[in-house]
């Protein structure tokens, strides 16, 4: 544990160095390093014999914690994250109205789905603490609950904690976890809830008759929650059940099962309880439940999948019903991608870095593919170990699908739009993949025990898939922390975005109608400005990147009765990942700015006037021409 805390701190170097300008090796030495102190002894300790249950427990706990705080450190005074912006918009509606469903300008959606920000604003109301902190700390116990759930579910399937460990600490090597997952975003909370439910299934099945009401009513709270709080993780949940009571009515009743021991002989009873003691009287108590019931209807949670299927369908028809056509868009968007790549328009090279974005160093690129490499090998091997016989409940068998359609998702990345359905979907396939690379590992560590040469490989390998997952996940450009404020004997500077967003929430425009690109929208709705039109309504792009004013576009303005378009020249400014800080010199050069005609387009307009200019950003004053 001392170990962990130390890599935090040594990452926490690396991005004080960051902020501080320096872009060398010396930050990106400290950030890889910090990373590997926190994971490789954790792995190692959790692939040995000796360690008790409870000790496994708390290491992954632990590791997830710092592994969140590498994500507070990163952003440790305000939220800097697209998606956080989205849903402070929505927790400063609820602490202002008292409502909830209140309008988002920025991602209409997510008002529909506010569990996040209930259980944000009853922590703020309960302590006095800010939107921020409250909102941190609710993110925080939600990685506590993943590690937690996600351990004794892996032990309920397997019937190995040793596995278990390692498999969820494994689990955080998906391209997601480090940032993404750790973001105020409804999905931060969303999928430990789901895990609860998944958890509750398969515990219920092997409990005795006297626990399995507390644990059904366990289940169907945190589906309610699950229902109200995100979207996909609702579908998510649905097709888990669905593809779990699907598997429990085709098993044949007469199929025995494969003892764990022929898949990991340091698990046989003997050997377990030489080092554990006793097994759980859980297991025995289910075990002695089943002897004689069908195995036809092991884990067949009917009752559940109700629940969901009517929470989902409730919910959307009633109070989210834009949520088919939303997550429809994406999924669409990254079947054409997909389908013009296949036929060799738009193609691209596979890519260690999100679309759009800087390219990464060669070096990340490296580490990035040879982290793919790993997973795909360690996948594969372990599908040979892991027949679905071998598992202690139908849902081990899922995990395996979906450990393999983890692998599958790589293909998608060749297609730009396509890479974000790949990126959002390892959060919930990887729980399978890491499950996989788990039996890999122990296979791998079983028969190198006596050689110190094999674990080191181990260690390396852990480190491997990890600082792979944080090449692929997150940009190379902000995943050190780059300079989102500069302190001077005349005071703090931000870069420009801010400053505009700070003018435009002053009273006198405070209920105006602007436009703005990505980065400038998200800071001026969280400033209290409700009209903002962002790039993703229609006509908006165009407006902010054409040379000219199209025709078509004049009525749109009408129409939205736009007072204010705030243009920045920065190619940077629709990037809302790298967009809120101040840039290196070398993303500062002629290639990274829009044309001069872009910004100079409405000045051919009468009446129109330039009521703000920072250099980069400009802000023109539609309301007398539009009168």
């Amino acid at each position: 544990m001392l170990l962990g805390a130390i890599g935090v701190v040594v990452v926490g170097q690396a991005f004080l160095l960051s902020r501080s300008g320096q872009t060398g090796a010396v930050p990106q030495t400290l950030y890889w390093l910090g990373l590997a102190v926190i994971v490789a002894p954790t792995a190692l300790r959790l692939l040995s014999l000796q360690p008790s249950r409870n000790e496994r427990l708390m290491l992954v706990t632990w590791a997830g914690v710092c592994l969140y705080g590498i994500k507070v450190l990163h952003a440790p005074t305000t939220f800097l994250y697209a998606d956080e912006f989205v849903h402070q918009l929505d927790a400063q509606h609820i602490a202002a109205t008292g409502q909830l469903f209140g309008p988002n300008a920025l991602l209409p959606i997510s008002g529909h789905y506010p569990g996040l920000e209930i259980a944000t604003q009853a922590l703020r109301e309960a302590t006095g603490l800010s939107i921020f902190t409250s909102g941190m700390i609710v993110v925080g116990a939600a990685r506590v609950l993943l590690m937690v759930a996600a351990f004794l579910l892996f032990e309920r399937i397997s019937g190995s904690d040793r596995l278990a460990g390692l498999a969820v600490l494994l689990y955080g090597a998906n391209p997601n976890f480090l940032y993404w997952s750790a973001q105020y975003s409804y999905e931060s909370l969303a999928l430990p809830l789901m895990l609860v439910v998944l958890l509750a299934v398969v515990t219920r099945d092997h409990a005795p008759a006297s626990q399995r009401r507390g644990w059904t009513v366990i289940a169907v709270l945190a589906t309610d929650a699950v229902v109200a709080t995100h979207h996909l993780t609702t579908f998510a949940l649905l097709a888990a059940l669905v593809l779990t009571v699907g598997l429990g009515a085709m098993q044949d009743r007469r199929r025995k099962q494969v003892p764990v021991e022929r898949l990991w002989p340091s698990h046989t009873p003997q050997a377990h309880s030489a080092t554990h003691g006793p097994p759980s009287a859980i297991a025995a108590a289910g075990e002695s439940r089943l002897a004689g019931r069908p195995r036809t209807w092991r884990g067949l949670p009917l009752d559940l999948l109700a629940v969901t299927a009517a929470g989902a369908v409730t919910w959307t028809l009633l109070a989210a019903s834009g949520t088919v056509g939303y997550l429809g868009a994406i999924f669409r968007k990254a079947l054409v991608s997909m389908v013009t790549s296949v036929h060799g328009g738009g193609r691209a090279p596979f890519s260690a870095s999100p679309p759009g974005s800087l390219p990464a160093p060669v070096i990340e690129r490296v580490l990035g593919v040879l982290s793919v490499l790993v997973i795909v090998v360690a996948v594969l091997t372990a599908v040979l170990k892991a027949p679905r016989r071998t598992w202690r409940h139908n849902l081990g068998q899922l995990l395996v699908w979906a450990g393999v359609l983890f692998v599958a998702t790589y293909a998608l990345r060749v297609a730009p739009g396509a890479w974000e359905t790949a990126n959002r979907s390892s959060e919930f396939l990887f729980l399978g993949a890491g499950l996989l690379i788990a039996i890999s590992a122990i296979w791998v560590a079983d028969r190198t025990r006596k050689h110190l040469v094999g674990l080191a490989i181990v260690a390396v390998l852990t480190w491997l898939l990890f600082a792979g997952g944080s090449v692929l996940g997150w940009q190379p450009s902000v995943r050190l922390a780059p300079p989102v404020a500069v302190r001077t004997s005349a005071g703090v500077i931000r870069p420009q975005s801010f400053a505009v967003a700070d003018w435009a929430a002053q009273a006198e425009r405070r209920h105006a109608v602007f436009v703005a690109d990505d980065v400038s929208a998200r800071l001026i709705a969280v400033r209290g400005v409700p009209d903002v039109l962002p790039p993703g309504r229609k006509g908006v792009p165009e407006l902010l990147s054409l040379t000219t004013l199209p025709t078509w576009l004049v009525p749109l303005l009408g129409r939205e009765r736009v007072d204010y378009v705030v243009l920045d020249r920065r190619l940077v400014s629709a990037d809302n990942l790298a967009g809120y800080y101040f840039q290196p010199p070398a993303a500062r050069g002629p290639e990274s700015l829009r044309p001069p005609a872009v910004r100079s387009k409405f000045e051919r307009l009468s009446a129109v006037r330039r009521v703000y200019d920072s250099g980069d950003i400009v802000v023109e004053d539609l309301r007398e021409w539009r009168r």
